[in-house]
């Protein structure tokens, strides 16, 4: 009696049918029932009831007494062939999630759910949802949502959302997000956000977002904003912001912020600010802001705003590169007078 789930092994293929039964995967693949022995083997693979979402677990059965001359009983190579292809029929097969539960399969524009430490796959425009520890995939314009240590997967134009220690990504246009300590990566034109300590990347005209400690990358004409000691990177036309410590770097015409003690680099026509104590440095006609006891460094045709303290309130020295004795590409503070001085380092 053909029981779930059925299979017809030949020497060099392995089939099934949405009937389950043997007899119809027989038919449909056109195979010789009347041979003796026979050229083909039925097998069953049944699942544990308490582990059924875990398919290793699943017991391998031959179902037929006189064998093939290409195979024997016990075979080990016949298991393992048979055990693949369950695996390729979980993958293949929505009605196949309504036995196993755990495991979640839909086609275009389904939905697909799991439980914990599960793994769920939607088609095109579908939404997956895997549980605690699990991997959600889902087609273009899908969405895909991991629990914490997941992993979630979604296609162009879609939405992939991992939790704590999580990766999620995302395809063209699509948005990731991930939460702490995970990796969110988003196509061009996509969104892609990471919680503490994570990394975030984006696509050309994307913008990346990392939490404390974390990185953010973002592509051309991106936005890149890390975090407390984290790293932002954008590419030209970019703006990337870093927290307090952190360092952010901008490509040309694009504009880096950091925070206290960070440093801050912009690429020419662009815009470096950096915190106390930090360092901005900006290309030729760019400009270069630093905080008090900070170094601001321009190209040429460049301007150094420089912040300094007269004895009652801050005030910004601003400094010309190519008047006043001002040069390009080198480090300058600004004095008790207000008055441009070279840091050490420079010549």
């Amino acid at each position: 009696m053909c029981k779930f789930a059925s299979f017809i092994m030949t020497k060099t293929g392995e089939f099934w049918c949405a009937s389950d039964k043997h007899e119809d995967i027989i038919a449909a693949q056109k195979l010789d029932d009347t041979r003796s022995p026979p050229d083909f083997v039925r097998v069953e693979l049944l699942p544990n009831e308490s582990t059924r979402k875990d398919l290793s677990t699943w017991m391998f059965v031959v179902d037929q007494d006189v064998l093939p001359t290409w195979t024997f009983a016990r075979d080990p190579e016949l298991e393992r062939r048979s055990r693949e292809a369950l695996s390729r029929r979980a993958k293949s097969e929505s009605w196949f999630a309504e036995v196993i539960a755990d495991l979640a399969v839909s086609g275009y524009a389904g939905t697909a759910t799991a439980g914990d430490a599960g793994t769920a796959t939607a088609g095109d425009a579908g939404t997956a949802t895997a549980g605690y520890a699990g991997t959600a995939t889902a087609g273009d314009d899908g969405t895909a949502t991991a629990g914490v240590a997941g992993t979630a997967t979604a296609g162009d134009d879609g939405t992939a959302t991992a939790g704590d220690d999580g990766t999620a990504t995302a395809g063209y246009a699509g948005t990731a997000t991930a939460g702490a300590r995970g990796t969110a990566t988003a196509g061009e034109n996509g969104t892609a956000t990471a919680g503490v300590a994570g990394t975030a990347t984006a696509g050309d005209a994307g913008t990346a977002t990392a939490g404390t400690r974390g990185t953010a990358t973002a592509g051309d004409a991106g936005t890149a904003t890390a975090g407390y000691d984290g790293t932002a990177t954008a590419g030209a036309r970019g703006t990337a912001t870093a927290g307090d410590d952190g360092t952010a770097t901008a490509g040309a015409r694009g504009t880096a912020t950091a925070g206290d003690a960070g440093t801050a680099t912009a690429g020419d026509d662009g815009t470096a600010t950096a915190g106390f104590a930090g360092t901005a440095t900006a290309g030729a006609r760019g400009t270069a802001t630093a905080g008090y006891a900070g170094t601001a460094t321009a190209g040429d045709d460049g301007i150094l705003n420089i912040r300094w303290w007269d004895g009652k309130r801050r005030r910004v020295a601003t400094f010309y590169v190519g008047e006043d004795g001002i040069e390009p590409n080198i480090g300058y503070g600004a004095d008790e007078r207000g008055k441009a001085v070279r840091k050490a380092g420079n010549r």
